[in-house]
């Protein structure tokens, strides 16, 4: 909250519910108490920021044309190859530019996704994202008993789907590590 980002509300939200839920054994009542501790947060989120809480910044414009090139041009099971978004994302942003005839083209673009998950499809194809899926699945379902890092994991999880935490090599190991 402090933060005043969607970023920094959702984090503090989701992963004070989710401890709560496993610290209680994944109880109909812990998970209901959880959810109304959220849901405060989420409140006195959007009171601090109004509008401002659900601001995507670009990042639905970019998802969208991002997967429209994916799935009309790119190749579905096998992607564009990883780490190729970077060079992908911001000729897909110009060139709807120059499509809709934007002249003051904000260049160079989103370099990232802000979107791991869309990113890993985007990158990967339906292939390698089952891949990271599968092994993001195991690692909650194995860490389900450890209350703090399962949280902790269903948060990493969760930010990566509004943020980047992957793009950071100190978050990249944090995942790894509550893999593990």
């Amino acid at each position: 909250i402090i933060s005043q980002t969607s970023s920094g509300i959702l984090g503090v939200g989701l992963s004070t519910a989710a401890h709560l839920w496993a610290s209680h054994g994944f109880k109909k009542k812990s998970f209901l108490i959880g959810s109304l501790i959220a849901l405060a947060i989420g409140i006195t989120g959007y009171l601090t920021q109004k509008e401002m809480l659900f601001n995507s910044s670009g990042r639905l414009g970019v998802w969208s044309l991002a997967m429209k090139f994916w799935w009309n041009e790119g190749s579905i099971w096998f992607g564009q190859g990883a780490g190729t978004f970077q060079i992908y994302g911001p000729a897909i942003q110009m060139a709807e530019a120059v499509r809709l005839g934007v002249k003051d083209v904000d260049i160079p673009g989103f370099f990232w996704m802000h979107n791991d998950w869309l990113q890993v499809l985007f990158e990967t194809g339906v292939i390698g994202f089952g891949l990271v899926l599968s092994l993001y699945l195991y690692a909650l379902w194995r860490l389900r008993h450890t209350p703090a890092v399962w949280a902790s994991l269903i948060t990493f999880g969760a930010m990566a789907f509004i943020q980047m935490p992957l793009r950071h090599i100190i978050f990249t190991s944090l995942g790894a590590y509550l893999m593990i």
